[in-house]
């Protein structure tokens, strides 16, 4: 008897905010080249210590998804990192990390990622030419501060000038349940056997990262990819 192989829709992985339709549109636009170059990617995802979670860390547990979206915005991979750890209220895992990874392109990316704040913050700034998006994970809000520096005008120049404070805008954002549009997003792939939004290679470059920074915070060296 002949095995049916799987749909390609077999396996989706559950990185929620690449379904946040804040950062969606902020997909958009830098894919617009709004922001012109870009040079920093500085994820803030903090909080209080959830009791429920003692089998991993804030690494595996948070910056997963801080390095996905950081691979994705960025159309690039993390080529380098390094990694400072602390375990300050945790019993076996590291509760605070801060770290910094650097792409193939060039772009930065800073985390800043605990359990140790007594608020939930869930922000991601973008830094770039044109000035700098922010985005508000949790309420899912978009803001552009525009460099007022750059001009579109600039045919023959071949470096920037400087940076001012220019205008702010802020995006219309239609709110959706991110945890509802990927559940959606899944059962469409399965009906309609076509590959997921975010498949198996994705989800395991998520954790080989997160692996290596968790190595790079016990080792306090940089690692090389």
């Amino acid at each position: 008897m002949t095995r049916r192989a799987p749909p390609a829709s077999s396996l989706g992985v559950g990185h929620i905010e690449r379904f946040n339709p804040a950062i969606l549109q902020l997909k958009v636009e830098l894919d617009a080249g709004r922001l012109g170059r870009m040079f920093q990617l500085h994820a803030r995802r903090v909080g209080p210590f959830p009791p429920r979670v003692e089998d991993v860390g804030v690494v595996f547990d948070l910056a997963t998804h801080e390095l996905n979206i950081m691979e994705y915005l960025a159309n690039a991979h993390v080529v380098s990192l390094y990694a400072e750890t602390e375990r300050e209220i945790h019993t076996q895992h590291e509760d605070l990390l801060s770290g910094v990874v650097k792409l193939d392109n060039g772009v930065v990316g800073v985390l800043d990622i605990n359990w140790l704040t007594p608020t939930k913050i869930r922000e991601l700034s973008v830094i770039g030419e044109r000035g700098m998006f922010r985005v508000n994970y949790l309420t899912q809000e978009l803001y552009l501060h525009e460099n007022s520096f750059f001009s579109d005008n600039w045919e023959s120049a071949v470096a920037l000038m400087g940076v001012s404070e220019g205008r702010t805008i802020k995006y219309e954002i239609k709110r959706k349940e991110p945890l509802k549009a990927e559940l959606e997003s899944f059962v469409e792939a399965i009906r309609e056997d076509k590959p997921p939004a975010i498949g198996g290679e994705e989800g395991l470059r998520a954790v080989f990262l997160a692996q290596k920074l968790v190595e790079s915070g016990l080792r306090h060296e940089v690692v090389h990819l």
